[in-house]
């Protein structure tokens, strides 16, 4: 897991990795890793919402990052109740 996407209506998704990555490096070669996300709503279960990439120098492994679970729409009463969070 790579952290939690959580909607301001409460619904929640974990962010995982759709697949093994490897990077060939030297033993104290440093590994630069940056993950770029999405922004969403909703979503469905395995859906792309970003990527992971390792980079050590020449050699670069790319991930995608995927929700493990749904992210539903709001139900009626929380969008009576919250209006302005419906459109930001």
């Amino acid at each position: 897991m790579l952290g939690t996407y959580t909607t301001p209506w409460g619904e929640s998704a974990q962010l995982v990795l759709a697949d093994s990555a490897s990077v060939f490096t030297w033993s104290d070669a440093p590994i630069e890793v940056t993950m770029d996300i999405t922004g969403l709503r909703t979503g469905t279960a395995g859906e792309q919402v970003g990527t992971v990439t390792w980079t050590a120098g020449d050699s670069t492994a790319t991930v995608p990052v995927v929700l493990d679970a749904a992210l539903g729409q709001p139900d009626a009463w929380w969008r009576l109740t919250h209006p302005q969070l419906l459109n930001p």
